[in-house]
């Protein structure tokens, strides 16, 4: 979201073709997914996300293998998230949730693996370790759906765009924050 998609916009970066570049290199190099922390908008806005799928289907990357979760700027306008970025492997808590989980099936005898979606709740990044970036309903469901598949020998990976507070698990989970 760096940038206007008009490229006689003053914040024109060139953000559209460096993200179909990158779908692009990601195709060649063989890269079975794409997991993205959010902020693929400004506003949330149908144009910036029309944007956003055009840069896509314009590359050689399957859309259907990549995954986002909601950041500060997608979540102006939920019901477009849900709508542009949505897959029918996700398993929500509410249809019309933003955060999910996807479990991806191990191959040749290795482990599956659980991608966890967190969305970010706040208009902006909390810079206080007094308040939280999620509401108690989604990190409940984080922790119904980790102590679900402790123990299972899954591979766990959180992809969220906010920082979290007063956070603590029993359970081994490696943290994937802001990391594509």
């Amino acid at each position: 979201n760096y940038n206007s998609g008009d490229p006689n916009s003053d914040n024109f970066c060139g953000a559209p073709e460096k993200w179909t570049a990158a779908l692009n290199y990601f195709a060649r190099r063989g890269l079975e997914m794409v997991l993205i922390s959010g902020d693929c908008t400004s506003e949330g806005g149908t144009s910036e996300y029309e944007l956003y799928k055009s840069c896509i289907e314009a590359s050689d990357f399957d859309a259907d293998r990549i995954y986002m979760a909601r950041g500060n700027h997608d979540s102006q306008r939920n019901d477009n998230f849900i709508r542009f970025t949505a897959h029918k492997d996700m398993v929500r808590p509410t249809e019309d949730s933003p955060w999910f989980y996807v479990l991806k099936e191990g191959k040749n005898g290795a482990k599956d693996n659980l991608f966890i979606c967190l969305a970010q709740e706040l208009d902006s990044i909390s810079n206080t370790p007094n308040q939280d970036n999620f509401s108690d309903e989604q990190l409940d469901w984080l922790e119904k759906t980790l102590n679900r598949f402790a123990g299972t020998d899954v591979n766990i990976f959180i992809a969220e765009h906010a920082f979290y507070h007063n956070w603590e698990t029993d359970t081994t989970v490696f943290m994937c924050s802001q990391c594509i």
